[in-house]
């Protein structure tokens, strides 16, 4: 099942890939402008119930749980592709594998990707190391480990569009250094939270990884943008999301495997996850020098 759920969020992520102007994603990027953007928090506005909803469903049957998510997505899905209709309508392009294929000689974006990919992996602790280490080792119940993504959608609700303006002071580069850390920060810290603390502890554990997240995601999208063909903000933003589906894919069996041989010792597990948002920090501060992007925009103008 989940081998097949990652074949769907491929599909889904990396729709973006392909020429300019013929996808779903760039109808979404210009409809979007640049102001209303940060205020469209389309996929938290799920997570504000998502989560907390499942909980308790979980705690009377899984079964139930997973059968009232499948004709919810089937809808979805029918929804998505009555749009896409609608957004693709008129002459399109094929996707130009020979184009992706040059990717290979651009480093600089390359490593952008692969950065990106590793951040992702720590941003895939929230989907399930989190839930286990909650459940296991705090013994929270489980309706309240739901509500733990409820604080971290609503807080990305209020507060995105002014982190957004903060972006537009520090920079780009700034961003991506401050939110990786900003990650590790608050994954750090949950190796922290004892019994005694229990949901509290994690509920500022969790305010605290969402920081990291409101830097962190709008501020990947804008430097794949920048760093790839200027011409092609699809295609950058396709690859985003295959980074993303990757990630987040193999960021739960790397945390698995640290919990499975950490778990007696929270600290060093949460320490060593949170290594990973240290390295991608130093990654994109190296990447994404002022040097290299004036550079990178000079040969592309």
């Amino acid at each position: 099942a989940k081998r097949i759920g990652f074949v769907g969020d491929s599909f889904v992520y990396g729709w973006g890939i392909n020429e300019a102007g013929n996808r779903f994603t760039e109808i979404l990027q210009q409809r979007f402008d640049e102001n209303s953007a940060p205020r469209v928090q389309v996929m938290n506005l799920g997570w504000v119930g998502g989560p907390a909803l499942g909980g308790l469903m979980a705690e009377g049957s899984y079964a139930r749980l997973f059968l009232l998510a499948a004709p919810l997505t089937l809808a979805a899905l029918l929804t998505v592709v009555r749009i896409g209709a609608a957004a693709t309508a008129g002459p399109t392009q094929r996707i130009d594998w020979d184009s992706l294929w040059e990717l290979r000689h651009d480093r600089r974006l390359l490593g952008f990707l692969l950065t990106g990919v590793l951040m992702m992996m720590l941003v895939g602790q929230l989907i399930s190391t989190i839930t286990v280490y909650s459940e296991a080792i705090l013994r929270i119940p489980k309706p309240r480990i739901g509500l733990l993504y409820t604080v971290n959608a609503l807080a990305v609700i209020a507060l995105q569009a002014r982190v957004v303006r903060r972006i537009h002071v520090i920079g780009m580069r700034g961003a991506l250094w401050v939110g990786p850390l900003t990650y590790a920060t608050g994954y750090a810290a949950v190796g922290w939270v004892g019994d005694s603390w229990g949901f509290a502890g994690m509920v500022g554990c969790m305010l605290v990884i969402s920081f990291g997240e409101m830097f962190t995601m709008p501020a990947q999208l804008d430097a794949a943008v920048r760093l790839s063909d200027p011409a092609r903000p699809g295609r950058a933003l396709g690859l985003m999301g295959v980074v993303i589906a990757l990630g987040t894919s193999f960021g739960p069996l790397l945390g698995g495997f640290a919990y499975d041989h950490l778990k007696a010792h929270p600290r060093l597990l949460w320490a060593s996850l949170a290594l990973i948002g240290v390295v991608a920090a130093a990654s994109y501060a190296a990447l994404l020098r002022p040097v290299a992007m004036r550079a990178k925009a000079a040969i592309k103008s």
